[in-house]
């Protein structure tokens, strides 16, 4: 069939097919053409699609892990040889996110939520450790408005809930949230380092009062709930001190942010030499859980981990009079569950998709900004990596049948390119 027989044949497709379908489903048929790369938008990483779940190797661990093939581990319960054997290499592939620190796996749980949760068993512990004394409910301090989780304690300190009044007054920290990474005014920064002081202030003071059982302080190191909001550097960095000094450690939730959407693999990595003691992870990663940050302290001249943390592996930490009760050692993940996870963290360190992240998400920032100032709208939208705050202004930017999103939160997988950014941008 030559060249214009079959441009002849399309167009009379394009004419004749809206009166024999209807205008409405053929425009539906190629608005899913065109909306193919943006179906994953929201907690996904990758596209369902994506090339790594094709994968041969993949494919055959898969089938050789049917339900009942796996042999139990007698000396670990609730964990089998197949599982540690995926475990190692998760644990290697966490550990090539920061080598500098060396973060490693401390358990697995069913949900983000059950993560945040679990924090407050690991509360208990630090608070035991700093004070000597049990807790009988230990607690968190905690910045701003986290969305924490739908259930149980952390639920308590939610967005999702109206937080108790007593519980903001003793455990709520002043929060210094800012619009943007760096590059603030001088008048910005005046307003952020009153308010920083009051943290430090309000954490050391709390802290002391040994009948709240404070165990730790918990924050989103960039919160999305109410819309893109930062800390400065030079504060975490000072709230790193005085938690050190304090013997408290620092929580942060990378739920929603880790895996590279943010343009590093964690969202804490924008602030430099700041490191978190304990990280909780889940969503995109395709499971959940809490990961230690190894920080090491000189005692007697030899060095050792700072925290010890109990965990599947070693459930009684180093104090022997703190009850193993404490962190029970269920994996709360299957070999199946973890494999898929292995794969998405292997595509996402192999590929360096948190670079791709940074550049592409940097370049469609710049073209939003650029096509709202071309329509006579200044707003200023936010942006970090692939995670972005446009507020009310999506339809602007690409129409009623433009992307899924958050309140105004746009999260595109990490394989996004700027191609497809302009074919979205360009409508």
């Amino acid at each position: 069939m030559n060249t214009k027989k079959k441009l002849f044949l399309f167009l009379i497709f394009i004419i004749v097919s809206p009166a024999m379908y209807g205008a409405e489903s053929c425009s539906k048929y190629y608005l899913s053409i065109e909306r193919d790369f943006i179906r994953d938008w929201g907690v996904q990483l990758l596209k369902s699609n994506d090339k790594t779940f094709n994968d041969l190797d993949y494919k055959r661990r898969l089938l050789e892990m049917r339900p009942g093939s796996v042999p139990y581990a007698g000396w670990i319960p609730g964990i089998n040889f197949e599982f540690m054997k995926i475990f190692r290499e998760f644990q290697k592939y966490i550990a090539n996110t920061d080598f500098a620190y060396m973060p490693s796996v401390l358990r697995f749980t069913n949900t983000g939520t059950d993560a945040n949760n679990a924090i407050y068993e690991l509360a208990e512990y630090a608070f035991f450790k700093r004070t000597g004394k049990q807790a009988k409910r230990p607690n968190l301090m905690y910045f701003g408005d986290p969305y924490g989780g739908t259930y149980g304690r952390v639920a308590e300190i939610g967005v999702r809930y109206e937080t108790n009044l007593k519980i903001k007054k003793q455990f709520q920290v002043p929060t210094p949230y800012t619009d943007s990474l760096e590059n603030h005014s001088k008048d910005e920064t005046k307003r952020l380092e009153k308010i920083e002081n009051k943290a430090l202030e309000f954490i050391r003071k709390q802290s002391a009062k040994t009948s709240l059982e404070i165990g730790g302080i918990f924050l989103e190191p960039i919160t999305t709930t109410k819309g893109l909001r930062f800390f400065r550097k030079e504060f975490l960095i000072k709230l790193r001190e005085l938690a050190d000094e304090l013997n408290l450690p620092i929580i942060a939730d990378e739920i929603f942010t880790g895996g590279g959407r943010t343009g590093t693999f964690w969202g804490f990595q924008n602030y430099g030499d700041f490191r978190p003691d304990l990280v909780t992870f889940g969503k995109g990663i395709g499971v959940s859980g809490i990961i230690e940050y190894t920080r090491s302290v000189v005692i007697n001249d030899r060095i050792v981990s700072r925290w010890n943390w109990p965990s599947f592996e070693n459930t009684t930490g180093e104090s022997k009079k703190y009850p193993e009760a404490v962190f029970d050692n269920t994996s709360r993940v299957n070999p199946l569950q973890l494999l898929q996870s292995l794969q998405i963290l292997k595509r996402i360190v192999n590929d360096d998709l948190p670079l791709n992240a940074k550049e592409v998400g940097a370049y469609a920032l710049e073209r939003m900004k650029y096509k709202l100032k071309s329509l006579g709208i200044n707003d200023q939208i936010k942006g970090v990596g692939l995670l972005f705050d446009v507020g009310d202004k999506t339809d602007a930017l690409v129409g009623k049948n433009g992307v899924s999103h958050y309140n105004g939160r746009w999260s595109p997988p990490l394989t996004m390119t700027k191609e497809e950014f302009n074919v979205l941008l360009d409508k």
